[in-house]
């Protein structure tokens, strides 16, 4: 693991903490496929590094994730996953 250094097209130095929040409906589906993704790039991610937040109606929920990437570009195939899935509204 090395650190990768600041560039042009990122302000951030490698590996760092990183809070990604992706917001869904409600549901157990979304959960578990955010989770998957999640998983699939971080399989030794602790439950207690994913925090929710509902909606003031509760339709909708935010769920904050806490990575730490190792590259921009590990980081940027996260967010195509979390976005390319259906249960997905919005990733920030």
């Amino acid at each position: 693991m090395t650190d990768e250094p600041n560039t042009p097209d990122t302000l951030l130095t490698f590996p760092c903490e990183f809070h990604i929040k992706i917001l869904g409906r409600a549901t157990a589906s979304f959960f578990t496929e955010v989770k998957r993704i999640v998983r699939d790039f971080y399989p030794d991610i602790e439950e207690d590094a994913f925090k929710t937040r509902h909606s003031a109606k509760a339709n909708y929920v935010g769920l904050t994730v806490v990575l730490h990437p190792n590259s921009k570009d590990e980081l940027d195939a996260l967010y195509q996953a979390l976005t390319a899935s259906e249960h997905t509204v919005m990733v920030l």
